[in-house]
């Protein structure tokens, strides 16, 4: 089993901004620690002979012609009014969201 620790457990909550409560630290890092062990055993595989490849599209069968994509044309828009009726918060026509990133603290 991969070793994975309170003190990783620690270190992955500051960096990912969140707090477990002590009933949840245990399950969570039983969790991990089996995510870390199946991830393990992927790397175990061999994939010398697989071919790479970016997105699904791109496979296709011999002989095959490529798949065609849609055309990207705009259809009907919701008027700007009616989105914004059921806005908690709003701004000259636009949606307020609370801020994701916070500033750096400054030392000393």
């Amino acid at each position: 089993m991969t070793d994975f620790t309170e003190d990783m457990l620690c270190n992955l909550e500051k960096m990912a901004h969140i707090e477990c409560e002590k009933n949840e630290e245990a399950l969570l890092t039983d969790s991990l620690k089996k995510i870390l062990d199946y991830v393990e055993q992927l790397s175990e595989v061999s994939t010398e002979d697989t071919p790479i490849f970016s997105h699904q599209m791109f496979l296709q069968a011999k002989n095959a012609s490529p798949q065609p994509l849609r055309k990207d044309e705009p259809g009907y828009l919701l008027p700007t009014e009616t989105y914004l009726e059921n806005v908690p918060e709003k701004t000259a026509g636009m949606i307020r969201v609370p801020p994701v990133l916070q500033p750096k603290e400054k030392n000393g």
